[in-house]
């Protein structure tokens, strides 16, 4: 258990309060909390539970796993790079398909082994990603638990129009935890951004089929 999960235990009757608020009586016209439901479609508490589940373990395991698995593709790419010293039209159309695959399972932004470790780094990064959400967002809710919006929301407000105060105090609070959920959505979708292009489906790209011939034979060295 990390301080975000302490935080969101710690917040919760506060969280719940906060959404029952917002979803009840809305906010005053203007705030600044209304373009970030707009934007996010999540009350404040559901956006902040949303990023304490994120667990960054399972996709620093992926990565690492994705890691292991280069040596395989190296020594396949290897052994068929590998020249054959035959000669002959099926010794051609071999070679062609030869270096192909070979091309198929290179390092190569286009190769499978570059796509692989594409495949890795992205693993990775997104678990860097979540592991940085959670603590920034426990840096905001620290604050907000004790702050005086919070106060009027739990401890009941003590103004002459006490619907508005529990709107403005509500708002206030979701207004601040949106934000920083929004700047965690932000960074993750500039991190997608970054490693779409080796992500995308790789298909084996065969080469062209040869013009058939009258000689067919093939001569191996002996």
């Amino acid at each position: 258990m990390d301080a975000l999960d302490q935080l969101v235990r710690a917040g919760a009757g506060l969280l719940v309060r906060v959404d029952d608020v917002l979803a009840r009586s809305g906010a005053p016209d203007g705030d600044p909390i209304w373009p970030l439901l707009r934007r996010l479609r999540v009350l404040p508490g559901d956006a902040v539970r949303t990023v304490a589940g994120f667990d960054p373990a399972p996709l620093a395991a992926a990565g690492s796993a994705l890691h292991d698995l280069r040596p395989g593709y190296a020594r396949g790419h290897a052994a068929v790079a590998r020249n054959v010293d035959w000669t002959g039209a099926g010794a051609d159309t071999f070679d062609a398909h030869r270096t192909a695959l070979t091309a198929h399972l290179s390092d190569d932004p286009d190769g499978m082994g570059g796509r692989l470790a594409a495949a890795a780094a992205y693993a990775e990064a997104v678990a860097d990603w979540l592991t940085q959400s959670r603590s920034t967002l426990a840096r905001t809710l620290a604050p907000v638990l004790t702050c005086a919006e919070a106060v009027t929301l739990t401890a009941g407000p003590t103004g002459a129009d006490p619907d508005r105060d529990d709107t403005l105090a509500a708002a206030r609070i979701g207004t601040v935890l949106l934000q920083t959920v929004a700047e965690v959505y932000e960074h993750g979708e500039e991190l997608l951004g970054r490693h779409a292009s080796g992500l995308a489906e790789l298909s084996y790209r065969p080469p062209a089929e040869p013009t058939p011939g009258h000689h067919t034979d093939l001569r191996l060295p002996l």
